[in-house]
């Protein structure tokens, strides 16, 4: 399953379980619904993208996590993070030595 097919429709199957089902673990689980979760997890990947500059742009890295968008991303990336995707690249392009893994932590 590819980044732009994962939704909750598709993990419910992939789980074997209803959406109903997934719905109400998750929001036991994480306080969140599937959607949520979902979304946070594709902007902390397009972060650590961002980063470590794995794509020269920031429309290409929107399409990488599945975003179509890359307007709607940079809202949604602002409001998670508190800066823009530019921002973000251009502080990856500050610092070079610095490497991101997968859970955001720094690795200098």
């Amino acid at each position: 399953m590819g980044e732009r097919d994962l939704d909750v429709e598709h993990l419910a199957r992939y789980l074997a379980t209803s959406e109903r089902t997934l719905r109400r673990r998750v929001k036991n689980i994480c306080g969140t619904t599937p959607a949520q979760f979902i979304r946070q997890r594709r902007l902390e990947r397009a972060r650590t993208m961002l980063r470590n500059e794995t794509y020269g742009t920031v429309a290409e890295v929107s399409l990488a996590v599945g975003l179509a968008h890359a307007g709607h991303f940079a809202r949604l990336y602002k409001d998670a993070f508190g800066s823009t995707p530019s921002e973000e690249a251009q502080r990856a392009d500050a610092s070079p030595s610095a490497s991101v893994d997968e859970e955001g932590l720094d690795h200098a």
